[in-house]
């Protein structure tokens, strides 16, 4: 820590846990400036002009910083670092009766191929809002550049940057979005989704086109039994679809929805708990054990076929600047059509008061 005495060091003063971490930083070394910017660019330009002689960032947001700076990482050295606790709970209290009420799950697909407790970018966010006694779900998909005002921020950018101070600001940056109270929260990566459909021997998947998909595995026109590495590559895939993002979002409801039918089979609920044990770790969720061995023992009573319906935010696409994390540079941005917005949230409502509807 030697490095910082009589040094400036650069930081963002709106940057989440920031003020913790200067005051655990002041307790190390007292002899130091500081100097206030904001945005990545900001922070790091004034680093390599010299302007401050270190930076104080989050670990989230080192792939903004190297999307920046390419060599970020060859050109710096870490020499401090402090941790937070992250906290799943989301709220404290819960009173609804998942067997009776409707309720919104939102499911995170993080940026990140290592631990599933990383703080990373959220890519993929779904809105799953469930009824368990109509047996129905309904699975809303947002774009991850969707631009949308950040909960701890109060400004807008990506919604996939939310996830850089961690799940529980983007479970709020969506509730604000989309006027809707999210009960519970799953959070998984990569990985997990192999580790899913592996321990769930496979899943079956409509592919609207033979694809070539980048793990060499091709995933032809029509059904496929996918393993966990084909399903990943299908909920990865956009480059092949004209519609891009869009077609992606399908797919990775499509594979959802798979998986959730597979899961309320009779050969797999009646030995869910040993499914939930072989992919221990795989995935983070604040949704009590107890009450998902509620809804697994309804499914066993009742060995009820499920149906779904699926949404998603439309938008158009704008090359732009002005987003909270990198001001100054042009980025590729979705403008949500306000039209779609209403419409999405007027579907969830009618799913959690159990009203009759069709996605159109």
């Amino acid at each position: 820590m030697d490095d910082l005495l009589k040094r400036t060091v650069g930081y963002n003063p709106n940057g989440t846990k920031i003020n913790e971490a200067l005051n655990r930083l002041s307790k190390k070394v007292s002899n130091y400036g500081v100097s206030e910017l904001y945005g990545v660019e900001a922070i790091v330009d004034a680093l390599y002009d010299k302007k401050v002689d270190a930076i104080l960032i989050n670990e989230g947001s080192r792939d903004l910083v190297t999307d920046y700076k390419k060599n970020f990482d060859k050109d710096t050295r870490v020499i401090w670092t402090t941790k937070f606790k992250s906290y799943n709970k989301i709220k404290e209290e819960k009173t609804l009766d998942v067997l009776k009420d409707p309720f919104c799950v939102y499911i995170s697909g993080i940026d990140s191929r290592g631990s599933v407790q990383e703080v990373s970018r959220s890519d993929v966010n779904i809105l799953m809002t469930i009824n368990v006694p109509e047996h129905k779900v309904l699975l809303t998909s947002i774009p991850r550049d969707a631009y949308v005002t950040l909960a701890d921020a109060s400004q807008k950018d990506k919604l996939t940057h939310s996830g850089l101070t961690g799940t529980q600001n983007t479970v709020k940056t969506v509730e604000n979005f989309l006027d809707v109270d999210i009960s519970y929260y799953a959070r998984v990566n990569f990985e997990s989704l192999v580790e899913v459909v592996d321990a769930l021997g496979g899943v079956d998947v409509y592919s609207d086109k033979d694809l070539s998909v980048w793990n060499g595995q091709p995933i032809k026109e029509g059904w496929n039994h996918m393993n966990g590495q084909m399903a990943l590559a299908f909920s990865r895939e956009r480059h092949a679809y004209t519609t891009g993002d869009r077609h992606r979002a399908q797919n990775q409801q499509a594979v959802l929805q798979a998986i959730i039918r597979k899961m309320a089979s009779p050969a797999i609920i009646t030995h869910y708990t040993d499914i939930l044990k072989s992919i221990e770790g795989t995935f983070v969720t604040d949704m009590p054990i107890n009450e998902m061995a509620r809804i697994a023992n309804d499914q066993l009573n009742t060995n009820a076929s499920w149906s779904f319906q699926s949404s998603m935010v439309a938008g158009n696409g704008l090359m732009m600047k002005g987003g909270y994390y990198m001001p100054d540079t042009r980025l590729y941005y979705l403008i949500p059509d306000e039209n779609s917005v209403e419409q999405n949230k007027q579907y969830i409502k009618k799913m959690l008061k159990g009203e009759e509807f069709t996605v159109e």
